[in-house]
């Protein structure tokens, strides 16, 4: 297969030391930059690779804990009643977040299903569409 619409990478930087990271990270970019949808699971980012993702979509059990971009997850998590601490790396907070005990996160799941009605459709529809029109 040559020039894919999309391409999945699972754990990219996993046992990578963090200079190997980034530079995954940012060959990753460079790809999205071609148009190429690019999604990505890391389950530790570090504040750096953070910094190289657009959107990002936070899993906690299975439900989706925030969908959007990556420069609105604090700003969103404190709306929300989560505030990151100031000079927090705001990808370990959000991780913190999604490991909270079980009825905690029912909580945030629940508010943020409010939060998100009526904004625009989830993450895989949204890729589909991104998708499609770098096909058609």
């Amino acid at each position: 297969i040559t020039n894919p619409p999309v391409m999945f990478f699972d754990e990219p930087t996993s046992g990578l030391d963090s200079s190997a990271s980034l530079m995954v990270m940012e060959h990753l970019q460079s790809l999205a930059q071609t148009g190429i949808t690019v999604v990505v699971v890391i389950h530790q980012p570090s504040s750096r690779c953070f910094q190289y993702c657009d959107d990002v979509l936070l899993l906690s059990c299975g439900r989706s804990l925030f969908n959007g971009p990556a420069n609105t997850l604090a700003d969103t998590f404190a709306t929300l009643g989560y505030h990151c601490p100031p000079f927090f790396n705001i990808a370990e907070f959000a991780v913190e977040v999604a490991n909270m005990k079980p009825d905690q996160v029912k909580h945030l799941v629940e508010n943020a299903q409010e939060f998100y009605r009526g904004r625009s459709g989830d993450f895989f529809s949204e890729l589909a569409r991104r998708s499609l029109k770098r096909v058609g």
